[in-house]
Formats: C-alpha cells, structure tokens, sequence
C-alpha cells in the first residue's frame, strides 16, 4: 500500500516569521503527553476537540465543523457542533460541514498547545479551510477573545 506524502514545512523567512508571531494563539487545550505510550494521541485529540466544542459552546451561531487530521499512516475525522449552548463531537466525518479544517496532527498539537496561531498555520499553508470563510474567522475571533496569550492581537 503507498504511504500518503506528508508535506514538508513551508520555509519562512525571519521578517514575515516575526509578523505571524502578532497572530493571537489560543488559550491552551492540551498539554504535553509522554512519547510512546499507545493510542496517548488519538486520546489527546479527542480531548483537545471536546475542550474545543465547549469552549465554542457560547458562540452565537449554531455551526457545524469537520476537523480532519493527517497522520503518517491515516486521516481522522471529527464532525463538532456548536453554537447556542450546545456542543457535542463525534469521531467521525460527516456529509455535510459549513466548515472544514484538514492539518497534520502535528499541526493540531501545536495550535492545541497554544505554540502557534491558526492563522499563521492558515497563512503559512499548514492548516488548509474549506466552506464559509466567514464563520472561521468569527471562531477564531470568538477563541482569540476568550482566552488569547498575546496581548497584540491582529484579527483580519
């Protein structure tokens, strides 16, 4: 069976390395897990992606997302819903989406780690959106706001 092709980092130049760092990150979701130990990543994700849903539970429109996450040997889905005091995830994909985010699980782990901006992994094209722009960027705004480590936050 062919492997599927991980793609490499983008390289960055310092000057615009500098800029991403403006991009608010995220309240962290998750922590550090020990390496090796089996089924840990699969875990963290799942608990990273509740943490998520709940943390978006009070977002004023009632949305539905798919989170696909690329590993050396598969990509896993999640189908979230939230919005309106709701939230509920379930670890599979679904038909439809109004937005839908495919990354590297490395990717994942930094975002969910507060390590790097999802907008500077959008920017940078490690996290690729599909659907409406416009709900991922009032999510991201709704994310930044409750809980952002950077006090220069740059919003578009």
């Amino acid at each position: 069976m062919k492997q599927p092709k991980q793609q490499a980092a983008p390289v960055i130049d310092r000057a615009r390395q500098e800029r991403l760092q403006r991009f608010a990150t995220l309240k962290p979701l998750t922590t550090r897990s020990r390496p090796g130990r089996r089924g840990a990543g699969e875990a963290a994700a799942a608990q990273s992606l509740a943490k998520l849903a709940m943390a978006l539970k009070a977002y004023p429109k009632e949305s539905r997302l798919q989170i696909a996450l690329r590993g050396p040997r598969s990509t896993r889905s999640w189908a979230i819903k939230v919005g309106e005091d709701a939230a509920a995830v379930v670890p599979a994909a679904t038909a439809f989406s109004d937005l839908h985010l495919t990354m590297d699980e490395s990717v994942w782990r930094e975002i969910t780690r507060g390590e790097l901006a999802p907008l500077a992994a959008f920017v940078t094209g490690r996290l690729r959106v599909v659907g409406d722009c416009a709900l991922a960027k009032g999510l991201y705004r709704h994310l930044a706001r409750s809980g952002a480590k950077s006090s220069d936050i740059e919003l578009i």
